[in-house]
């Protein structure tokens, strides 16, 4: 979970996020990005997240202000 809940496993203070924003976990071999009905967005390498996305590694995800690089392995 990514949020600025301290209850998320990624909190980051920056007011642009919700409390839970999106959700990265891995299914399987693949690893899967949602947004969380948040009021800001969730972005994949610049494109809106509406539905439960394949992530691959060196995507890279925005939630608010915030950039994150997926490093996966």
């Amino acid at each position: 979970m990514i949020g600025r809940s301290t209850e998320c496993e990624v909190s980051l203070n920056d007011t642009f996020l919700s409390t839970e924003h999106a959700r990265l976990e891995q299914r399987g071999t693949n690893w899967v990005l949602e947004d969380l009905n948040s009021t800001n967005g969730t972005y994949l390498n610049g494109f809106e997240v509406r539905a439960v996305t394949e992530v691959h590694d060196g995507d890279l995800i925005r939630v608010g202000r915030v950039e994150l690089k997926v490093l996966l392995g």
